[in-house]
């Protein structure tokens, strides 16, 4: 018991958001979440350490007791199957880094356990940011996954894309702003070699199939 009082000692600033660059600060003002990672870091200290986890795009299903459903690919594939026809923004090509939840949830233990006992191995303050990702893909390679599988299961009648110039990308935006055709590239290398972590679970492309299933059934679009 006399190790809880370190939490005191520590913020953990969880941050599900993307980072454009593999530095290891943001280095522009206009970048997303900037806002917060400012005061993060204002109030990190010799006392207070402070570590932001960027990650990409987070899948698979959580274990919560509340929130079990990641945003991005589910988003999607709800707006497809709602417009019924596969969509694309642009030339498809714009990539995305990915990480599964259960392999983003390890990094954040690690975290906390060097904080809580007193490892010497992670970096904190402006020194705390830990890039996350389990792979890379392309958005128009989802798309297509994903209007593939829900064709085979029934949901849409063939697997015809749409592809929407990016003066149309609004009709994107209930997929939510990652998927507007721009591209992050990010590798784990502190996480990688500071903690031992490593990503083990399943690839995005892998639980394309599943999260077609999953949403279809959770919005009684079959």
């Amino acid at each position: 018991m006399e190790e809880f009082p370190r939490l005191g000692c520590v913020l953990l600033a969880m941050l599900l958001a993307a980072s454009t660059s593999a530095s290891s600060s943001r280095e522009t003002d206009k970048a997303v979440h900037r806002n917060v990672d400012k005061i993060v870091l204002a109030a990190g200290s010799d006392t207070l350490k402070t570590a932001i986890v960027c990650p990409s795009t987070v899948f698979g299903a959580g274990r919560g007791p509340v929130l079990r459903r990641t945003e991005q690919m589910y988003n999607l594939t709800r707006l497809i199957l709602e417009t019924g026809k596969g969509l694309q923004l642009g030339d498809g090509k714009s990539f995305w880094n990915s990480v599964h939840i259960h392999d983003l949830s390890r990094l954040y233990i690690r975290l906390i356990d060097e904080a809580i006992f007193g490892g010497s191995k992670a970096s904190w303050n402006s020194e705390g940011y830990y890039l996350v990702e389990g792979g890379e893909y392309f958005w128009g390679d989802i798309c297509r996954r994903i209007t593939r599988e829900a064709y085979k299961l029934g949901l849409l009648g063939s697997e015809e894309m749409m592809v929407l110039d990016m003066e149309d990308r609004a009709i994107m935006a209930p997929a939510g702003r990652p998927v507007a055709n721009y591209t992050v590239k990010a590798k784990a290398l502190r996480a990688k070699k500071l903690l031992g972590w490593t990503p083990t679970q399943s690839m995005l492309q892998d639980e394309i199939l599943e999260i077609v299933k999953e949403e279809a059934h959770t919005h009684d679009l079959s």
